[in-house]
């Protein structure tokens, strides 16, 4: 009797077909198919898992153990394989879902992610099936991104400017500095827009650079804005806008940098530089006054003297008369007294003699009774004995000081009593007080030469020059000085 099987085999070949090309998709995914027994704990294995372990695949499938073909990567995980393998073949519903770090044979590690569940097979039999699919990489590749998300967020944490992530204009991330710059805790900041952020004169301009979508990081490329802090106080900020992809979302990244320090220090230093450029002009035109007036004391009051002595020595030298000519001699002598005494008022106003011959202590006493000899006002001076002789400089430059400072409370103060001081201040040199009771004036308003020529003395031998007063309530110039001079290079103004 003749059977015909051409449909049987032809069902036979359509399976191994399906068989081989699911094989083939395992293969390109790394991933093995397998099904144990769990009565007797033998299981039978397709040729991938064999390779994917680093394994030969037998020639014919048979039924072993699965402990055969897995080696734990350490003794954690062997104790975890047995536990499972115990739970698949306990016989009860299994659902299991892992990944265990193996060796393979040839020592590689792997990391290997097994799922398994429980079935029935053809026959009606109870199986366990499952996979063993090779992740290796993937769990590289995500170890390595959390550790590079771990070194991004330690590096934005210690970044010495705020770093904002928004999400449709709300804040998805912020670092500590972001939150501190703009006044909020580290949580609080989180979900607020960005017209919070923003200056109001500023968000618009700020919108755009969002909108256009085109990176602006990197040096040259930020934008000065005004931002806004909790408060609801306004500061300067370098803003650098790019975009960023965060928690799956496209995102915009904000880096701000406060520009509050140096901005404030940019406007102080165009004002010093003015106050400069105004004391270079001023210092110019005072050296050609103070050379017109010598000048003129030598043409005026010297050169007149000197014709009249010289006009008093001719006529007593055509004097006859005994008694003419010892008057005109008693004139001559009494001119000469006068042009002596113009002269040493003079070579005062260059440098005080009394500072080079009874030093700082004297020259200040002279100096304080020659302005208040016929001035109302009182003065209380309280000089102590210095225990060595400052600098040539220190000397002058305290000297000077203590002059302008006691000129400008006769001037200008409308004092009724000023007092000044001089001490010794031990390992920090010397100590200048002239304080008065007069009307005062704004410290940070437009100052005069004489202040900024103060401060210039004081700075240029290593000392420093501290000025308090207001309006009503008198004015204290408070100066403290080396007794040795130190460079402009090596000056650091110590706070007092």
């Amino acid at each position: 009797i003749a059977i015909d099987r051409t449909a049987e085999d032809l069902a036979q070949l359509r399976r191994d077909q399906a068989l081989a090309r699911v094989e083939e998709a395992h293969e390109l995914a790394r991933i093995g198919a397998w099904e144990l027994d769990p009565s007797t704990g033998l299981g039978r294995y397709s040729n991938q898992v064999y390779r994917l372990l680093g394994r030969r695949p037998p020639e014919a499938r048979r039924w072993h153990r699965f402990d055969e073909l897995l080696v734990p990567a350490d003794p954690a995980t062997a104790t975890q394989t047995e536990q499972l393998l115990a739970e698949l073949c306990s016989g009860e519903p299994v659902q299991v879902d892992v990944l265990l770090p193996l060796l393979s044979m040839d020592g590689r590690a792997l990391m290997v992610h097994l799922r398994a569940a429980s079935g029935i097979d053809e026959a009606g039999r109870k199986r366990v099936l499952g996979t063993l699919q090779d992740v290796t990489e993937r769990e590289q590749s995500r170890r390595l991104l959390r550790e590079r998300e771990e070194q991004f967020r330690e590096l934005v944490r210690v970044l010495p400017d705020g770093v904002v992530i928004l999400s449709d204009e709300h804040v998805l991330y912020a670092n500590a500095w972001a939150a501190s710059l703009f006044g909020y805790g580290s949580h609080t900041l989180l979900g607020e827009p960005l017209s919070a952020l923003v200056d109001s004169a500023d968000l618009a301009r700020v919108r755009s650079q969002l909108r256009a979508g085109q990176p602006h990081l990197g040096p040259g490329h930020s934008s000065v804005v005004a931002m806004q802090r909790a408060d609801g106080r306004s500061f300067h900020a370098g803003l650098a806008v790019g975009e960023v992809r965060y928690g799956g979302r496209d995102c915009k990244l904000l880096i701000v940098r406060d520009l509050s320090d140096a901005e404030r220090t940019r406007s102080a230093l165009e004002t010093s530089n003015r106050e400069l450029q105004a004391m270079a002009g001023r210092l110019f035109s005072l050296q050609e006054d103070e050379r017109r007036a010598i000048s003129r004391d030598l043409h005026d009051d010297i050169g007149q003297a000197i014709t009249a002595i010289k006009l008093s020595a001719h006529a007593a030298q055509d004097e006859h008369d005994p008694q003419r000519r010892a008057e005109d001699l008693a004139q001559i002598v009494s001119l000469a007294d006068t042009t002596v005494a113009k002269l040493r008022d003079i070579s005062t106003l260059l440098r005080p003699p009394q500072l080079d011959a009874l030093g700082l202590e004297a020259a200040l006493s002279w100096q304080a009774r020659v302005l208040f000899r016929s001035s109302p006002v009182e003065l209380l001076a309280e000089i102590e004995p210095l225990p060595h002789r400052p600098d040539n400089s220190i000397e002058q430059a305290c000297f000077r000081i203590a002059q302008e400072s006691l000129t400008n409370a006769l001037r200008h103060a409308r004092a009724s009593q000023v007092l000044l001081q001089l001490r010794d201040v031990g390992q920090r040199g010397l100590h200048l007080q002239i304080r008065d009771d007069g009307e005062g004036f704004d410290p940070d308003g437009p100052r005069g030469l004489g202040l900024i020529v103060m401060r210039e003395r004081a700075q240029s031998v290593g000392g420093h020059v501290r000025i308090e007063s207001a309006h009503g309530e008198g004015t204290l110039i408070d100066v403290h000085l080396p007794y040795q001079a130190a460079s402009m290079a090596a000056v650091e103004s110590p706070e007092y």
